[in-house]
């Protein structure tokens, strides 16, 4: 049950890691 736990962590923020780059990315030419 922990090792589930701690994998959904890890991918987790390995997803919001991966929001933050396309915002950086993508954030500004969409705004403007």
């Amino acid at each position: 049950m922990r090792d589930r736990n701690v994998r959904w962590i890890l991918g987790f923020n390995q997803y919001l890691g991966y929001v933050q780059l396309w915002k950086l990315n993508y954030g500004p030419s969409l705004m403007a």
